[in-house]
């Protein structure tokens, strides 16, 4: 016999709808903007095509926008892993020399 656990509603604090890479393509200088304030610890990692990390950079909790320094990269399409303890959400950027 089975037996059924109880429905529990699971809600994400952000939606990759919910964020923006501002201005993309970008010259080196970005933006994420969040529709709400980070509520938790996040990290933002870019990788290349290759997979490597090209850059790291801790979000401010309780901060909708963070700055991303991306000169100095190649010209290209790059990779936006957004994570905190609850989700990954993946955007893109384009690089334009």
């Amino acid at each position: 016999r089975f037996k059924y656990s109880n429905v529990v509603a699971v809600r994400f604090e952000q939606s990759a709808n919910s964020i923006q890479v501002f201005p993309n393509p970008t010259n080196g200088n970005a933006q994420l903007r969040f529709a709400t304030p980070l509520q938790a610890a996040t990290i933002i990692t870019v990788y290349d095509f290759t997979g490597r990390i090209v850059k790291k950079v801790n979000a401010t909790v309780g901060s909708n926008i963070t700055n991303l320094n991306l000169t100095g990269l190649s010209a290209g399409k790059y990779a936006i892993k957004i994570a905190d303890n609850r989700q990954v959400i993946t955007k893109s950027v384009i690089i334009a020399n």
